[in-house]
């Protein structure tokens, strides 16, 4: 496959898998060694090993970082403290992609951004909605998902000085219903404990 063939191809995907090149195409050492080269020229970004993007001046749109996150790792969603960053129910900026997947946790970097995610069971893998993002849809939980994702993942004793410390703001944008029933859902006592503190006992039904 020649660079134009894979421009006019699959110009218009913002990231795409080098298997979806390889359908019906004979030669896949071939392909291999031109999604190399092309990458080492810097016409393509390779986000992870079989993931690409179109660089500059090739693509057509920037993929956002929220959008990589979604494509690294299937399934996952967008969850922890990045969410919580992103709906600013915190102040402080997060820089790490945090995701949450049910396949095994892991870490990418690559030029748009760093990315992690921690597994979590498939019994506690709800929560989440397609969120518009200009064009595109990002899979990302709800506030109050996040919120009781963030307490489950935390070690040791959840006291009200840790809390404190993460100078919760904006907490009138959590649902009372939803939060009460992915409370209820969860089912884990140290949860319970978490949301009868002073900053959120008040929007638990």
């Amino acid at each position: 496959m020649k660079w134009s063939e894979l421009l006019d191809k699959f110009g218009d995907e913002i990231i795409f898998e080098s298997k979806s090149i390889y359908v019906g195409e004979v030669n896949v050492h071939h392909i291999q060694n031109g999604l190399y080269q092309w990458v080492r020229h810097g016409k393509l970004i390779q986000l992870k090993r079989g993931l690409y993007a179109f660089n500059h001046p090739y693509r057509k749109e920037i993929p956002s970082s929220e959008l990589v996150a979604n494509k690294l790792v299937y399934p996952s969603y967008i969850s922890l403290r990045y969410a919580l960053f992103f709906y600013d129910l915190i102040p402080e900026g997060v820089f790490t992609v945090t995701n949450i997947t049910t396949e095994r946790g892991q870490h990418f970097t690559n030029p748009f951004g760093s990315f992690r995610y921690h597994h979590l069971s498939p019994d506690y893998f709800w929560g989440y909605h397609l969120l518009k993002q200009g064009e595109r849809k990002i899979s990302i939980a709800y506030p109050e998902k996040a919120l009781l994702d963030y307490f489950y993942f935390i070690y040791g004793p959840i006291t009200a000085e840790r809390i404190h410390e993460m100078r919760f703001q904006n907490l009138d944008q959590l649902s009372p219903e939803r939060l009460s029933d992915f409370l209820r859902k969860f089912n884990r006592p140290k949860l319970y404990r978490v949301m009868q503190s002073n900053q959120f006992k008040k929007f638990i039904r």
